[in-house]
């Protein structure tokens, strides 16, 4: 295999996993099925969505992601 064809193969893995990523999000979001929601962040995330998180955070510092699922149900349920 060429080295070419081997980082386009490794380019469309990590694009396919970004999209099921974003697929487990809005889909768990949407749901309200917080466990898989969950699943998609690592134990500690930045976020940062401009002005909606702005009172949540200072975007640089990593918060836990059990707390920014708290933050998520409080505002969609």
């Amino acid at each position: 295999m060429s080295d070419d064809l081997g980082k386009s193969i490794e380019q469309l893995q990590i694009r396919n996993a970004l999209i099921d990523s974003f697929t487990t999000y809005a889909t768990a979001l949407d749901g309200k099925d917080w466990t898989r929601l969950r699943s998609v962040f690592a134990d500690e995330i930045y976020i940062d969505y401009g002005n909606i998180s702005a009172s949540t955070g200072d975007p640089n510092v990593p918060r836990k992601a059990e707390d920014w699922l708290a933050i998520l149900q409080s505002v969609i349920n």
